[in-house]
């Protein structure tokens, strides 16, 4: 099943995606001849305990596609003089700035199947709206939320003491604004930035002012907790977070399917992800 669903990404957001210069380079491996560590050991280093718990509980083993890139091929690709951007298990690839090498250089070097480039899109230069103040109480502790909890019969279940406990949930989005009111609460098990490459979700200097402003909400709207405004189903889940849009820069595709394999290693049951703007949600 999970090699199904990683088909299906591919295929759809190849298809979907809107067309813009990223400057980088997807490298195709043929194989990962000698890839170490081996199928056992990458099921030690590459997984969680948890993530290895949850593939034993759905008949779901180790293959090809959980071995690391060969580590000898990313060596050998660097001494070209491209640099590096990101590697991709999944993918048997990494991507890469040119730094003016000639292309067709890479695509003669023995180990690569083929080069080409990352694929990305470019939303339009307009802010995002400003979060809205929560609507006021209403008799429910739900405040505003209380409509959309009832249609998928959240409060029944909150009655019986479902809450997300021990379930862990991706977010993938534009980034997050832990500080809100209603997100206080929540139990952060990791968090990356994929646009910027380090651990902070939260607006950087070089993001808009409403960079953050979308993967807020949703985050709210799931896990969200602030009694007489609002309450997410989930509300007790574990959450792992990644910021993995940049509404003014490309690279969505780059971003995307790395940090899905990062969640995949992390042991995650449930995902969000931002789809592309004009196109539906995977």
């Amino acid at each position: 099943m999970i090699v199904h669903i990683r088909i299906i990404l591919f295929i759809v957001l190849s298809v979907t995606l809107l067309t813009a210069d990223t400057g980088r380079y997807w490298v195709y491996f043929t194989d990962k001849a000698n890839s170490q560590p081996g199928l056992t050991k990458a099921s030690e280093t590459a997984l969680s305990d948890r993530a290895r718990n949850r593939r034993l509980l759905r008949n779901i083993g180790m293959d090809d596609l959980d071995l690391p890139v060969n580590d000898n091929y990313l060596h050998k690709l660097g001494k070209t003089g491209v640099r590096i951007y990101r590697k991709s298990r999944w993918f048997n690839a990494a991507s890469i700035y040119l730094n003016g090498v000639d292309r067709t250089q890479i695509a003669a070097l023995p180990f690569v199947q083929s080069v080409e480039p990352v694929l990305g899109f470019k939303g339009k230069k307009t802010p995002l709206a400003k979060i809205q103040s929560p609507i006021a109480p209403t008799s429910s502790d739900y405040g505003g939320s209380i409509n959309q909890n009832e249609m998928l019969g959240v409060p029944v279940l909150h009655q019986l003491g479902y809450s997300g406990q021990n379930v862990r949930i991706a977010v993938f989005d534009t980034g997050f604004l832990l500080e809100h009111e209603a997100l206080q609460h929540l139990n952060i098990i990791d968090a990356y930035d994929f646009v910027q490459g380090d651990k902070i979700v939260a607006n950087q200097a070089n993001d808009s002012p409403s960079q953050h402003n979308h993967g807020t909400m949703v985050l709210a709207v799931i896990g969200g907790y602030k009694p007489g405004k609002i309450i997410g189903p989930a509300y007790g889940a574990e959450y792992v977070l990644a910021k993995t849009q940049d509404f003014y820069r490309a690279g969505y595709r780059q971003a995307g399917f790395e940090h899905l394999g990062w969640a995949d290693a992390g042991f995650v049951y449930l995902l969000s992800r931002q789809p592309v703007p004009g196109q539906s949600a995977i």
